[in-house]
């Protein structure tokens, strides 16, 4: 399976659209190409704000992995992570570095990119013949998918980088049914699966025990999908009923200690937009940003956006 096919599968859409008691969004990569991927972290200072996303250029379909480092007046320095051809970045961890994928001869592997010294490394013992990529680290956690190279075969690994040892949180062995990694995030991680519905699925790294995001009334109908946390636990989702996603009405939703169980809906998202793979970085002053790629149902671009959440 070529990464992000299931993506293109799940058509999760949306355009968001302010509406009384939710949050706007903010852009955060525009443009005449295609931002399909985007992350973000601070600087040990927090003076510093870096941001991470994927730019597939139409003419060619090359896909650049992009870092920009803003400064606090805005002004920005822009890298080119990859070297090769084709690439997508990954979460931010120790407050100075950030994974991204790079695909050669065929395969996706991961990478790091450390911000100070501008050095590129491939993280030891990781990479197989297979298909690695969507990397999130937090601590000694790495949360990422190991796919198969023409084959159906999905899996979200949680590797301990201090032991070596990994941890197949979530399989899935045939076309029509697929798993992929979220974000990891001090004590958990969080994954989606879809077959027939999706879920999205939170795991406690200390005690191992691994439990279901509620859905409304059990939402049979309901998929949910595109899960990210943060270090206390709260995951944020996307949200829509039934199968025509193009033409569904899709919620933001965070799950907090302190929200009912089917979560608090921070955002809806109209029709004829789909939005894929969120990512959530902790802000100080205790707000969180939800950093998500927005796209045309017609068009399958995307703008990188963002929306501020403030503190539960």
């Amino acid at each position: 399976m070529r990464p992000g096919a299931a993506f293109a599968a799940l058509l999760a859409p949306g355009l968001l659209a302010a509406s009384a008691g939710h949050a706007a969004p903010t852009p955060v990569a525009t443009g005449p190409h295609d931002e399909n991927r985007v992350t973000a972290g601070w600087s040990k200072s927090g003076t510093r704000e870096y941001v991470a996303f994927t730019r597939r250029i139409l003419r060619t379909d090359r896909r650049n992995a992009l870092l920009r480092i803003v400064r606090p007046n805005g002004a920005f320095t822009r890298i080119r992570l990859n070297v090769g051809r084709d690439a997508d970045v990954g979460g931010f961890f120790h407050r100075r570095r950030v994974l991204y994928v790079e695909t050669r001869r065929g395969s996706s592997d991961l990478r790091v990119y450390d911000i100070p010294t501008g050095r590129r490394w491939v993280p030891p013992g990781v990479n197989t013949t297979k298909h690695e990529w969507l990397p999130t680290r937090s601590g000694r956690y790495l949360l990422f998918n190991r796919d198969d190279r023409g084959g159906p075969g999905t899996r979200v690994v949680l590797r301990d980088v201090a032991t070596r040892v990994e941890t197949v949180l979530d399989r899935s062995a045939v076309f029509d049914s697929w798993v992929y990694a979220g974000q990891v995030s001090g004590r958990w991680a969080v994954w989606t699966r879809c077959a027939d519905t999706c879920d999205v699925y939170k795991r406690d790294l200390a005690s191992g025990v691994t439990t279901v995001v509620p859905k409304p009334g059990g939402g049979p109908g309901v998929r949910q999908y595109d899960g990210s946390v943060t270090a206390d636990g709260t995951v944020y989702a996307a949200r829509h009923a039934g199968s025509g996603a193009c033409e569904s009405v899709i919620e933001l939703v965070r799950f907090a200690a302190d929200d009912p169980p089917e979560g608090t809906v921070i955002a809806r998202l109209g029709p004829d937009r789909f939005t894929t793979l969120t990512y959530a970085r902790p802000n100080p002053g205790g707000s969180v940003d939800l950093f998500f790629p927005r796209a045309s149902c017609s068009t399958f671009t995307h703008d990188a956006v963002k929306v501020r959440v403030p503190p539960p």
